[in-house]
């Protein structure tokens, strides 16, 4: 087998396929990136770059993104990159919104829930 069009999108899960359905609801395809790539710490001589890879990026306006996660249960890695977006990279942290199948709080009760696509479809219609 070959490789895939570079036209074809490829989704790790039901859900995040479900989400990407959503966007589209109310985005243009130019206006979403797909498993976008954030550098959380580059590489040095001694060590390798640490990367993230968000499911979603959506221009919202202008210079003004939308980063959308699925997540069906949270990682251990996951929840370290997601951290370590809060220090390195706040303006995309505070910009994430984690959508599952039913609000869960992954990161204690004193971070936000995550969302359903329900509540998702909501905030798109709106922006």
């Amino acid at each position: 087998m070959g490789a895939l069009p570079k036209t074809v999108i490829c989704f790790d899960s039901q859900l995040e396929f479900e989400i990407f359905k959503a966007i589209k609801e109310y985005f243009l395809i130019e206006h979403i990136n797909v498993h976008f790539k954030v550098e959380l710490k580059p590489k040095t001589q001694y060590s390798m770059s640490m990367n993230y890879f968000v499911d979603f990026r959506v221009k919202v306006t202008d210079g003004d993104f939308l980063y959308i996660e699925a997540k069906g249960l949270i990682t251990k890695e996951a929840s370290i990159k997601i951290k370590m977006l809060e220090i390195v990279r706040p303006d995309i942290r505070s910009n994430l919104i984690i959508v599952s199948q039913k609000e869960q709080h992954y990161f204690g009760s004193q971070h936000p829930p995550s969302r359903t696509i329900k509540y998702l479809r909501e905030l798109l219609s709106i922006l």
